[in-house]
């Protein structure tokens, strides 16, 4: 079954766009990488400075080793140095009975 994974990020106030610069390349390399189901990322609408990047892979295995390709590429650097508070990530388990 295919493993979702939900995170959140908080720009530092005003920096969102330059946020979601580095987040664009993060979803191209992703939606690239093997086992990437779909990259999606949403703004919030009450909250300018909140991003979600909501992701699905084949299994978490394949989300690991994208985190760690990020993180040889030194784009975890960029996005971490954009942040105000660490990363709120969730891996998700779908219930397709209910």
């Amino acid at each position: 079954m295919s493993q979702n994974v939900h995170v959140a990020v908080r720009s530092h106030a005003g920096r969102r766009s330059e946020l979601l610069e580095v987040i664009h390349t993060v979803a191209e390399r992703a939606r690239a990488f093997p086992g990437c189901e779909g990259f999606e990322v949403y703004s919030g609408s009450d909250d300018p400075d909140l991003v979600i990047e909501w992701m699905k892979f084949t299994d978490r295995s394949d989300q690991e080793a994208f985190g760690a390709s990020l993180a040889e590429t030194g784009i975890m650097e960029q996005v971490m140095g954009l942040l105000a508070e660490a990363p709120q990530r969730t891996f998700l388990t779908a219930h397709p009975d209910v």
